[in-house]
């Protein structure tokens, strides 16, 4: 190959070169310029966990490419989340209530932010640009391998207790092999002791019937003195309410002085003469003095 051949490859060549750099620059500002002639509004959505979202993300309503992720997400002042800057289509009204949440395409898909306008948003009111959302952050398969690995050292923790016990029994068995626990006179001793406690349990259940059966005649016993001491009170308070009154034969007889002398000399008579040869003789003595 001559020089002159040399020459005209190498021209080629950078030619060719050239051209592809400029296609290159031409398609990325092309892009860049076709995308700032669409008409966006922005949003600040925070969320508690932005975790694989990146700047660039798609942002999706109901499915559908609505915008994008302007920035990368930046740590609240308060430090209960963080930020993220969403582009969304001058054309698009987002219902207020919707919910902003972040989503995965796949397993191992990219991240992006799926907005949902739930059955129960009643408000027609478009979210004005510059608001402030507060979004949800939906659980992924970092999340579910994490849940995972915790659920694991939970297992093996468990296990490794079971081992313990395991041990624990081992040993149990083992002192009672070794001690007299199981041999056949321990265990005919025990035998005879669940027959002696059972023979126990049912003298006093005879002995339980027979007391009840003593309370109850002394219950019965008991009532026939009550009701016994209820009659003797009764006459008694007879006797006190005929005694008290004036008007009955023996109240009369106690309250009358009279009466009392003539009893008194009835009695004296009938001691000195008898009952046939009755005399009245005591009146006289008491009237005559000796």
């Amino acid at each position: 190959m001559t020089s002159e051949e040399r020459k005209i490859q190498m021209r080629v060549g950078i030619f060719v070169l050239i051209g592809l750099t400029t296609i290159g620059i031409m398609t990325v500002y092309l892009g860049r310029v076709g995308e700032s002639m669409h008409h966006h509004y922005r949003l600040h959505a925070h969320f508690p966990n932005a975790s694989g979202i990146k700047k660039g993300a798609d942002v999706l309503l109901s499915g559908a490419r609505i915008g994008r992720v302007a920035t990368s997400p930046s740590i609240l002042p308060n430090m209960k989340g963080v930020s993220i800057q969403l582009f969304i289509e001058q054309g698009v009204s987002i219902p207020v209530g919707s919910r902003f949440t972040i989503s995965s395409s796949g397993l191992l898909g990219d991240r992006f932010v799926d907005i949902l306008v739930g059955k129960g948003v009643t408000d027609t009111r478009p979210i004005l640009p510059g608001a402030i959302v507060h979004g949800e952050y939906v659980s992924g398969i970092e999340d579910l391998v994490s849940t995972v690995n915790s659920v694991a050292e939970r297992t093996s923790e468990l296990i490794a207790c079971l081992g313990i016990v395991v041990q624990d029994v081992g040993q149990v068995a083992r002192m009672a092999r070794t001690s007299n626990l199981l041999q056949p006179q321990s265990l005919k001793n025990l035998s005879k002791t669940l027959e002696n406690l059972k023979e126990i349990s049912g003298d006093f259940a005879q002995l339980s019937k027979r007391t009840e059966g003593l309370l109850e005649t002394t219950n019965t016993a008991v009532g026939e003195s009550r009701k016994i001491l209820a009659s003797i009170g009764i006459i008694s308070r007879e006797i006190s309410q005929a005694l008290k009154s004036e008007q009955s034969t023996v109240g009369l007889l106690l309250s009358s002085k009279e009466v009392a002398e003539n009893v008194r000399a009835f009695i004296l008579n009938a001691r000195q003469h008898g009952i046939f040869w009755y005399k009245d003789t005591a009146r006289r003595q008491t009237r005559e003095p000796p």
